[in-house]
């Protein structure tokens, strides 16, 4: 598991960790934002940051500010990871060359990993509402408590 949205990450993280996925021949990667637990450290540490306090969706999507760009562009650096890994020539290549449990894991997250972009990219179209706020003010944003209406559960 690869979470991106730290405080180091920049725009390009997507593509850096593909590459770094696919020259190291990783199979069964998952990749996915950072997450927060109630009590640990790291959720102290980025409390203030985050979007929502809806706990549904805390499961791989953006759900902070993160430090050097707009939760938008996080979640399209998680799209463009996820892609660029599980492309369908990645897919081909994997089936044609790829032995037992390798062969297996990389087929689970190509098939795991295609609907889960699709919502990726729904949440993305959400997540924009935030940016114009964070492009004023990247280093201390403000809390925002509500979260957009296509994640809250019904």
């Amino acid at each position: 598991m690869r979470s991106v949205g730290s405080d180091d990450d920049t725009p390009g993280v997507g593509e850096r960790l593909a590459d770094f996925i696919i020259k190291n021949e990783i199979h069964g990667c998952l990749i996915q934002s950072m997450f927060f637990v109630p009590g640990t450290p790291v959720y102290e540490q980025y409390q203030d940051r985050l979007l929502h306090h809806n706990w549904d969706d805390f499961n791989g999507n953006v759900v902070h500010r993160p430090l050097n760009m707009t939760p938008a562009q996080l979640q399209g650096e998680l799209i463009a990871a996820s892609a660029k890994v599980y492309s369908p020539r990645r897919l081909l290549h994997a089936l044609l060359h790829s032995k037992g449990l390798f062969k297996a894991l990389f087929i689970g997250e190509f098939f795991w990993h295609s609907p889960m972009r699709r919502e990726w990219r729904k949440v993305a179209r959400e997540l924009r509402r935030y940016d114009t706020a964070q492009e004023i003010q990247l280093i201390s944003p403000a809390v925002i408590t509500q979260a957009p209406s296509s994640l809250v559960s019904s």
